[in-house]
């Protein structure tokens, strides 16, 4: 039943990237997700906690996107590919891992191994 649901999903999702399609869009700028705090005026009275995951791309897009966020409380980026991590905002930690598991090993590592130390289970003021 769930694989019928996915792909119903699929073929109604127009658009990851965009805001028109009600289904899908702006899941690839990730602006939209269940659980998602419900407004830019709430989001800001949490700690951000940004994780990155690095193969060989410059960063320098980072800062100018965080530009005006003061509730930035961590920048982590987790290099994978053993390219020098170029353009990372002033004060981003740098991590190196063994190119293993694509991106979704970069978060697992970061949600086990990184965020217990920023943040406790009990603390519902912090955004990841």
């Amino acid at each position: 039943a769930a694989a019928v649901e996915d792909e119903t999903l699929i073929r109604t999702c127009k658009c990851v990237d965009c805001e028109e399609d009600a289904v899908c869009g702006g899941l690839w700028r990730a602006n939209r997700y269940p659980g998602m705090v419900s407004s830019v005026e709430e989001a800001i009275h949490k700690k951000l906690h940004i994780v990155v995951s690095h193969c060989n791309t410059p960063l320098n897009w980072m800062s100018g996107y965080l530009n005006g966020f003061t509730n930035v409380a961590s920048i982590h980026v987790i290099s994978k590919c053993g390219h020098e991590v170029e353009g990372a905002p002033m004060g981003a930690t740098t991590v190196v891992l063994p190119n293993v598991g694509r991106c979704d090993h970069t978060y697992a590592y970061f949600v086990t191994t990184i965020l217990p130390t920023l943040a406790t289970s009990k603390d519902d003021n912090s955004i990841v």
